[in-house]
């Protein structure tokens, strides 16, 4: 997908001068929505033509620096923290994703995210957890469509951490975060194109 379809769009776009959708030949390109295109071009304007692979190369340390804090939330030891962080940095597919154009880590970065501040807000719920989850949330759905595949599981610790820590939620907190996942699915999902 990401040669025949961002980086397709990105040329299409630098020869063009115009961020409009454009028909291709290819489902990528027509359907793919232009989240990673854009980061692409941002930080191509500000590093050069190694810009284009900023994201990903960003995206592989999100995921290991992620690796580290859901490990030692889980297992309570730093070193078995450092050893997960230090496995995750040698799996291939995370090492070939961060240095070409591939849009999974990125995809896998938004979801580290999430789970990280899911266990900030099951270790102490506070409004500001909860607002960044549902924007988190918007984020990672916008980014690619198989957000779908991975939903459920992560539905399901979503879900447990809510039961956790239902004292926390009141009438107050729970239009809060509605407002915010409101807010990015307008800002965020919906431009996208996939609803």
């Amino acid at each position: 997908d990401s040669m025949t379809g961002h980086l397709a769009k990105c040329a299409y776009y630098l020869q063009n001068g115009s961020m409009n959708r454009m028909q291709g030949t290819t489902w990528t390109i027509d359907f793919y929505p232009n989240s990673l295109p854009t980061l692409q071009l941002f930080f191509y304007h500000l590093f050069g033509e190694m810009g284009f692979k900023f994201i990903h190369f960003l995206s592989y340390w999100i995921v290991l620096v992620a690796s580290y804090k859901i490990s030692l939330h889980i297992c309570q030891s730093k070193k078995a923290a450092i050893f997960i962080l230090f496995i995750t940095s040698l799996l291939p597919t995370a090492l070939i994703q961060a240095t070409t154009t591939e849009t999974d880590i990125v995809f896998s970065a938004y979801l580290c995210i999430l789970i990280v501040y899911l266990l900030k807000f099951l270790k102490k719920p506070s409004i500001f957890y909860l607002s960044f989850i549902g924007l988190i949330t918007t984020v990672w759905i916008s980014h690619k469509v198989t957000f779908i595949l991975a939903g459920p599981s992560i539905a399901v610790l979503v879900l447990f951490v809510l039961w956790k820590r239902r004292a926390f939620f009141n009438v107050k907190n729970i239009g809060v975060a509605l407002l915010v996942f409101a807010l990015g699915f307008g800002v965020f999902v919906l431009p996208a194109g996939y609803v």
